[in-house]
């Protein structure tokens, strides 16, 4: 049985780090365990949610997979 992608809600408008902080809570997930899973710091994924800074596509590809969402979510 395949796994169904979550598909939170954004608007056209939301910026990647919004719509990342919107599908991490989506799936109960603090930043902590967001960063634990994805193998970086608190503090980024705050910078990234923030759009402090934007992640590499790599990492930006690791976060959908842990979060279980579309790409096509984040761009």
């Amino acid at each position: 049985m395949a796994t169904k992608l979550l598909r939170p809600l954004a608007s056209k408008q939301d910026s990647l780090g919004k719509r990342v902080r919107l599908a991490r809570t989506a799936q109960g997930l603090t930043q902590q365990q967001l960063a634990a899973l994805v193998y970086i710091t608190q503090s980024s994924i705050s910078d990234i949610e923030k759009d402090i800074s934007e992640p590499r596509w790599t990492l930006m590809l690791n976060i959908i997979r842990v979060l279980k969402c579309e790409i096509d979510y984040f761009l």
